[in-house]
């Protein structure tokens, strides 16, 4: 019974037209602008989600996961300060609320990006090997 309530918190969470979507878009920027640490915790954690999408390198890939996951460890510690409509009760004192839904939303826009640079990325080098094999077979 809890978990439908929570799958109906969550669908009203969801904007039906655009000026529910403004509405919701400038009470989340309002709470960003009254809450210096928020504000600037949610941009690092967004920032770090674009980084993990743009990087192609191992090494630069595991500074992002690293960076992500610093930063949303302080997301989660800092989003107490206004966290929104409860969704889930997990217990008296502890639940799942609006503001805990911004690290998944950054690791579901940013995971899915990151495999996809990584498997354009093989594809244009498979592309180039099998380039490079006809030439030498064309020139021999």
């Amino acid at each position: 019974m809890q978990l439908h309530q929570a799958a109906d918190r969550f669908i009203a969470l969801v904007p039906r037209n655009p000026a529910e979507a403004r509405d919701s878009i400038h009470s989340a920027l309002q709470v960003l602008a009254t809450e210096p640490d928020m504000r600037w915790s949610s941009l690092a954690l967004v920032l770090a989600g674009v980084a993990l999408a743009c990087s192609r390198r191992a090494a630069t890939t595991a500074i992002s996961l690293i960076a992500l996951a610093v930063t949303g460890f302080i997301w989660l510690q800092v989003n107490h300060v206004r966290e929104g409509v409860i969704l889930l009760r997990l217990s008296q004192s502890h639940g799942v609320t609006e503001a805990d839904l911004l690290l998944p939303a950054v690791l579901v826009i940013a995971g899915p990006l990151w495999l996809l640079g990584r498997l354009h990325r093989q594809r244009r080098q498979s592309d180039v090997t099998v380039t490079r094999v006809r030439r030498s077979i064309q020139t021999s």
